[in-house]
């Protein structure tokens, strides 16, 4: 093969695989030896992926010479459901096509479509999760205000009712202003106002935000916090710890503390929140950015939480070029880390 050419196949992301009529394969470039993690030149394809779908594909295409696509999951070395099993998550969804050449092999095309396929599960579920997130609060107000339309109350009874139609009207308010902000974070093309902030001041604001919903568990909020400034847009990042204290106070038991813990580190400030409450599975740690993804749904409805907090506060380290982390142990607390560059 031209040199030139090989270079070419060979900076490829796609996988490419030349079979021959025993079906061994008898080339294939890197982004293939990368997917299956060792080389497969010699091997026979049906045993190298040992899939129903492939050996149909490879009979139909031998047979009728007309090209054929099917998508395949992998995971390490294990193939469809197996990689379904064992990944949890981690799987990688392939394209597979298959064309014959002039010579009689057939050229075996991987192209990776697991970030077009999370992307679109990921649509999916947003809508899925904001009708239901929206329609239990709508239920219950059109429930409720037909009761009181339609039948005859005493003035308590009333009182009740329009507690109850508030309460969720706000919570729907609430929803509404997480995605309003969500989409606006989203959708910024230019960076906000950034100045240079105290971050003690940031802090103690949010602690004056946070304390009367810690003062109804008797939970202390405490403070360690050198004198550091911060080049960030302050407002945004008050929302974000905000979302994250509130969090640690709806997680934790009575008579407990939250601690807000600030420190530099290189070129960085760290600012974590940890909390005394239940923890989080670590086969949860890895959605719990996601909009919607509630680790306790029962727990979080009941506390007014929107389950998009701990997206918004993703979205503002992103916008200031930081990271959000979570360490976390069942039954041990978790920790939450914002990390912000000092310039």
């Amino acid at each position: 093969m031209d040199k030139k050419l090989l270079r070419i196949i060979n900076s490829l992301d796609d996988g490419i695989l030349l079979v021959n009529k025993k079906r061994d394969v008898t080339f294939e470039n890197d982004s293939a030896r990368k997917i299956f993690k060792s080389s497969l030149l010699g091997i026979n394809i049906e045993k190298a992926i040992p899939s129903s779908r492939m050996k149909k594909a490879l009979d139909d295409i031998f047979e009728k010479k007309e090209a054929e696509d099917f998508r395949l999951v992998i995971y390490k070395q294990y193939i469809g459901n197996d990689a379904y099993l064992h990944g949890k998550g981690r799987e990688l969804n392939y394209n597979i096509h298959l064309v014959r050449n002039s010579s009689n092999e057939t050229l075996v095309m991987l192209r990776n479509v697991t970030k077009e396929e999370r992307l679109a599960m990921v649509r999916q579920d947003f809508i899925s999760n904001a009708s239901h997130e929206l329609k239990t609060p709508l239920t219950a107000i059109v429930g409720f205000s037909e009761t009181i339309s339609e039948e005859k109350l005493s003035e308590e009874e009333m009182k009740y009712f329009a507690k109850i139609i508030h309460k969720n009207s706000t919570h729907m308010e609430h929803i509404l202003s997480d995605l309003l902000l969500l989409t606006s974070l989203d959708r910024s093309e230019v960076l906000p106002t950034m100045e240079k902030t105290d971050i003690r001041k940031i802090i103690s604001e949010v602690i004056s935000y946070t304390l009367y919903k810690a003062q109804s568990k008797n939970i202390t909020i405490e403070m360690q916090s050198d004198q550091l400034e911060v080049l960030c847009n302050s407002s945004l990042i008050v929302q974000a710890l905000i979302n994250l204290v509130v969090n640690a106070i709806n997680y934790s038991n009575e008579n407990s503390k939250v601690e807000i813990v600030t420190w530099k580190k290189d070129a960085n400030v760290y600012i974590s929140v940890r909390d005394q409450g239940c923890g989080i599975a670590h086969e949860d740690q890895v959605r719990i950015f996601e909009r919607f993804y509630r680790v306790d749904k029962a727990r979080s409805r009941a506390s007014g939480g929107t389950g998009l907090g701990l997206a918004i506060v993703r979205h503002i380290a992103i916008l200031h070029g930081g990271t959000i982390t979570v360490e976390s142990e069942l039954g041990k607390g978790a920790v939450f880390t914002l990390r912000l560059p000092l310039k």
